[in-house]
């Protein structure tokens, strides 16, 4: 008897905790997600087993390939697997620049490049929605394709590689100012002046003391990602004749967190914990 067999329309590289939360929205709306287990961590393989998705098992040739992974790995992931779909979505935080040269290694490949970004938490109920922009000529028909969901929202930019500038905009924002949050601590903490100044900031600014907190906990939960992330934000602002050292400077802060122990790049890092700000006194920078 002849089994047919069922073509993932989606393959995914990788299901961390983004990924996999995309993956799980992308399912709902009625798309097949695969994956490829070889070389996973145990922490990714019970993450795309919790959601259900396919491993996929290298036959027929996936509709998208879709890369959800930290920066610093996007084009290496890219040159791996964009021979491997028709589409290849690049989702991930990288400077108009580099989407440039990841849009033509994939065209080299005789694929189709969409350039895309994620801003927002991993979808989930509870949270704000999740948004997945996508930009270039075939933006529109790749999100008709894939279709938003309750927690995810595809929103189309026309321009080419307008996805990637918008992350790095954003980016340049919300990260910079949490790392000049933790230097701003931290160098209380050195002159003996954090609670006095945590004390000035609940009388001033009431916002900011929950706002370093918060710095501080995503930063040792994440840090390692966003370590390249601001290398690109400083070559975004480069290329745009604007100062860079905003974007090394938040680099040299957040490469001070430990990252994962291990080759999984998409597992979460298991940080020793510290100083409740970061690492003591965000001493041994390295240059």
């Amino acid at each position: 008897m002849k089994v047919e067999v069922v073509l993932p329309n989606i393959l995914l590289v990788h299901p961390g905790m983004m990924g996999a939360a995309i993956a799980r929205e992308l399912q709902a709306t009625g798309n097949c997600v695969s994956w490829i287990p070889k070389g996973r961590s145990r922490d990714t393989i019970e993450r795309a087993r919790a959601i259900g998705l396919n491993e996929w098992g290298g036959h027929g040739r996936p509709d998208i390939v879709l890369s959800v992974c930290p920066p610093a790995f996007a084009h290496s992931v890219a040159a791996d697997y964009c021979s491997m779909g028709e589409i290849y979505i690049d989702a991930n935080a990288v400077s108009p620049d580099r989407a440039t040269a990841i849009a033509a290694e994939v065209r080299s490949h005789g694929g189709i490049y969409v350039d895309g970004s994620i801003i927002g938490a991993p979808p989930r109920e509870g949270n704000a929605r999740t948004r997945l922009y996508l930009s270039g000529p075939d933006a529109a028909d790749v999100a008709g394709r894939l279709g938003s969901s309750e927690c995810l929202e595809l929103i189309v930019l026309q321009p080419p590689f307008a996805a990637s500038a918008l992350k790095m905009t954003y980016a340049a924002w919300t990260k910079v100012s949490a790392a000049l949050l933790l230097c701003t601590r931290a160098a209380a903490e050195v002159l003996g002046v954090e609670e006095a100044l945590v004390s000035e900031w609940r009388h001033s600014q009431p916002e900011l003391p929950a706002q370093s907190e918060a710095a501080a906990a995503d930063a040792k939960q994440k840090g390692w990602r966003w370590t390249d992330e601001m290398r690109q934000v400083a070559a975004t602002f480069d290329d745009c004749g604007l100062p860079s050292e905003f974007g090394t400077g938040a680099a040299r802060v957040f490469q001070r967190f430990p990252g994962p122990s291990h080759a999984d790049v998409e597992t979460t890092s298991r940080v020793q914990a510290g100083s409740s700000v970061a690492p003591k006194k965000l001493s041994g920078d390295s240059h």
